[in-house]
Order: C-alpha cells, then sequence, then structure tokens
C-alpha cells in the first residue's frame, strides 16, 4: 500500500491510498504533526465531509483524514466487503500515515463502521472509537430498503413506505 498525490503522509489536503489493487481517496484537515483521527463519513456523503471538521479539528490539534468508503465518492468498489474488512482496511490507512497509535470516529451512516473498528482492530494501536449518532443501514444487509419498500415515490421516498402507503 502507499499514498498517491502526495510527497509524504504529512500533507493536507486530497490523496488516495492504495490497498490491494483498490484506491481509497482521502482528505486530510487539521494539524499534520497532530494525533491521526479516521473519520467514517455518513450516508450519502464523502471525503468532504472532514471540511466539516476542519476548523475545530486545527484548533484541538488533531490529523483529521475522512476516507471515502468503497465505491463511494472517488474510491473504487470492493465487492463483497463486510465489516471486518474495512478494519482492515482502516489498519492499513493509519499504517500508511506512519502512526502506530490512532483514533475512529464516525457519523450517522458511518457509525456502524467505527464500530467495527472497536470489534476487530487491536486496542493497543486503535485507541479511542466515537460513533456520532449512528444510523445501521449496513446492518440489514444489501438493499433493504428495496426488500421493504420496493417503490419508494421519488418526493418522499422511505418515509411514505415506513408509513404504510406504498405508492405505484
Amino acid at each position: 500500500m502507499y499514498l498517491r498525490n502526495s510527497s509524504n503522509a504529512a500533507r493536507l489536503g486530497e490523496g488516495a491510498i492504495q490497498i490491494g489493487g483498490r484506491s481509497l481517496a482521502y482528505l486530510q484537515v487539521g494539524d499534520p504533526n497532530g494525533p491521526l483521527v479516521l473519520h467514517n463519513h455518513g450516508g450519502p456523503s464523502s471525503r468532504l465531509e472532514a471540511k466539516v471538521f476542519a476548523s475545530h479539528a486545527l484548533k484541538l490539534g488533531l490529523r483529521f483524514v475522512c476516507v471515502d468508503r468503497p465505491g463511494q465518492g472517488k474510491s473504487d468498489p470492493q465487492h463483497g466487503r463486510t465489516f471486518a474488512g474495512w478494519a482492515a482496511d482502516l489498519e492499513a490507512i493509519a499504517n500508511a500515515f506512519e502512526t502506530d497509535r490512532f483514533a475512529v470516529t464516525g457519523w450517522s451512516e458511518g457509525g456502524p463502521w467505527a464500530l467495527a473498528a472497536a470489534a476487530y482492530l487491536d486496542p493497543a494501536k486503535l485507541i479511542h472509537v466515537t460513533s456520532i449518532a449512528p444510523g445501521s443501514y449496513g446492518a440489514f444487509g444489501t438493499n433493504w430498503q428495496r426488500r421493504i419498500c420496493p417503490r419508494p415515490t421519488p418526493w418522499a421516498g422511505s418515509l411514505h413506505c415506513i408509513s404504510g402507503r406504498v405508492s405505484s
């Protein structure tokens, strides 16, 4: 694995990390010399969510990196991805940024992916996990909404379906 579009791992801004033939795009904000925090963006969102945290990361001295999960944003898809696989990706990302210890956060749909790190990674390396208002969209398998609501209306989406009124 290696970093692309960056002369070294401390550079702020956008880049990509190569893991097993896949490219994972990221945005790094904050203090490039601070402790590493890997953030799992919500959905639908992307690495650009890091901009929301940029001023606070800088103020707190954190190196805040948000990576597009496989198949989202500029990252390559990964067929058959799992929570364990994403946890391994997070560890590989931390290794690419040349750090032995790091923290993980997740917002909304990113919450379960952050918790995967807590389930699968060595606590000697993963020093903190925060799940912020977690959405468990992946917990029911792929395309679970289609099984529950096969034809949501474009204007009401799943809320219309949940109310029991599926339009044709």
